[in-house]
């Protein structure tokens, strides 16, 4: 976009900030889904076979994997965006996924008793 007059930069600076907000927001609605996922995880943990053990481990990782590249695809994101009250939402709801994801994690894979209903 042009940025030759103070009303192109205004518009550019606009679109810019969309474009963030938007950026930020697929990872946002990732992480979400992706937390849902959780529990349901647990439950062949609690009742399945354990030699679906390692099955059940890999699928866990997956999910780490996307939390956290989502949390650092909006972190980076939300550095460069200037609406305070978004970015502050954004960070309120971002900031504790990774912890709660680690938490769940190593609740589903440091289980001794697969197959054992608590």
């Amino acid at each position: 976009m042009p940025k030759t007059t103070k009303e192109e930069v205004k518009r550019r600076e606009a679109a810019l900030q969309e474009g963030l907000k938007r950026a930020v927001g697929v990872p946002l609605a990732l992480a979400e889904r992706v937390s849902a996922l959780w529990p349901p995880l647990k439950e062949p943990v609690l009742y399945g076979n354990v030699g679906c053990k390692s099955d059940i481990q890999v699928a866990v990782k997956a999910l780490e994997t996307a939390v956290f590249g989502a949390y650092y695809n909006v972190i980076i994101n939300l550095q460069d965006i200037t609406d305070d009250s978004y970015k502050m939402a954004s960070c309120c709801w971002i900031l504790p996924i990774p912890e709660r994801a680690l938490h769940i994690l190593s609740d589903i894979c440091c289980v001794d008793d697969w197959g054992q209903p608590e």
